[in-house]
């Protein structure tokens, strides 16, 4: 692995706050608190920084999470890494059920679903066959367009807020909040964990305090995104829509010369999903690498395995009407905690026990 900038760093960091956004974070957060969900984005940054200070402690050692594991608990250690990485699979599936399912409704309804998942599929196997140091110089590139994109958005619509929509503040009970905060850390927050396996000393010039202003620039820029949706649409609106992300972007004007300008904005959270299931599955062929010493062509086969393996899945939940998504969705907020908190917050102990002796 060659060196990564830390502005390449940050940039993985703003896509993976906001990749689950759409179809899952906002749908969820409007039933769960209707007008005040822009609220629940304010909550989950605050607890959000919990994960990530536990995340930039573990920063701290000079080796990836993976080999972290193994050398603070053994055989343990192997065993928490191979939960992670089924935990990061479970995300995975429904992150590439959610990409497929948008770009289908969206975009190419016409379209057979068996092409759209093989147009996403090949150029995600082709980033992982390229390896992390050109999926980072990518994210990079998409992150300064996509924020040029966010500017666009907010200076359009922000005309069109009104705030009869988000009153009265606090309309919810403090358990609603809550429920819509904890929600928001899992899907939004505490997938960062995958940027754990790239090693601090491959990271040029690292420092914690880049991180957070990464991790506040996506958050704020969620709860923004929050806002304008309440704010325009009011909860009751928003609901009736599958994706009230999508469709309050057809409100955006910048003169009379673009038409359906929506589909050219609405390529940032395409991106932002694309970028995560990426990076989520760079992270499961690491751990499959390290836990048996694969070469670096066994590798490449793996990932061609996994890619097939989240295709041939997506193929068999249409088939299954959807069920298999439906019980994944349902759990897949206690597999995250699992996953992405409780095992981290077992390594960070390590960390600071191993410290101390």
């Amino acid at each position: 692995m060659k060196q990564i900038t830390n502005l390449e760093y940050g940039s993985l960091i703003w896509f993976i706050i906001r990749a689950s956004y759409v179809g899952l974070t906002i749908n969820n957060l409007i039933i769960m608190s209707r007008q005040d969900a822009w609220i629940c984005g304010v909550l989950g940054m605050v607890l959000g920084l919990i994960p990530l200070a536990i995340f930039i402690y573990i920063r701290k050692t000079n080796i990836n999470v993976l080999d972290l594991n193994k050398k603070i608990f053994g055989k343990a250690g192997t065993l928490f890494n191979f939960i992670i990485a089924i935990g990061a699979f479970c995300l995975i599936l429904i992150l590439f059920l959610s990409l497929t399912n948008f770009v289908n409704s969206q975009f190419l309804f016409k379209t057979n679903y068996f092409y759209i998942c093989l147009c996403f599929i090949i150029p995600i196997f082709y980033a992982l066959y390229k390896g992390i140091n050109a999926i980072t110089k990518t994210s990079l590139l998409l992150f300064y367009l996509v924020m040029i994109s966010v500017l666009l958005i907010t200076f359009g619509l922000f005309k069109n807020v009104s705030l009869d929509n988000v009153k009265p503040f606090f309309e919810n009970n403090f358990s609603s909040l809550m429920q819509g905060s904890l929600f928001l850390v899992a899907y939004n927050i505490l997938p960062l964990f995958f940027l754990l396996v790239i090693p601090k000393d491959k990271i040029t010039n690292y420092k914690a305090r880049n991180s957070i202003v990464f991790y506040l620039l996506g958050m704020f820029s969620l709860i923004n995104a929050l806002f304008l949706v309440i704010g325009i649409f009011g909860s009751d609106l928003a609901l009736l829509y599958d994706y009230p992300e999508f469709h309050i972007l057809k409100k955006v004007k910048i003169g009379d010369f673009a038409d359906r300008l929506e589909d050219i904005l609405s390529l940032e959270w395409i991106i932002a999903l694309f970028m995560l299931i990426v990076i989520g599955l760079y992270f499961i062929s690491q751990t499959f690498k390290k836990t048996f010493n694969l070469k670096e062509k066994t590798v490449q086969k793996f990932n061609a395995f996994v890619c097939l393996f989240v295709f041939g899945i997506s193929q068999l939940s249409l088939k299954l009407n959807k069920a298999l998504t439906i019980v994944l969705e349902d759990n897949l907020i206690y597999i995250l905690y699992l996953c992405f908190l409780f095992i981290p917050f077992i390594t960070f102990l390590g960390c600071l026990k191993k410290l101390k002796s």
